[in-house]
């Protein structure tokens, strides 16, 4: 579950 929040937030912050 970490993993997935930390990908999640990753793909977030890139998009940006």
């Amino acid at each position: 579950m970490l993993i997935k929040l930390i990908i999640m937030a990753k793909g977030n912050s890139n998009s940006k």
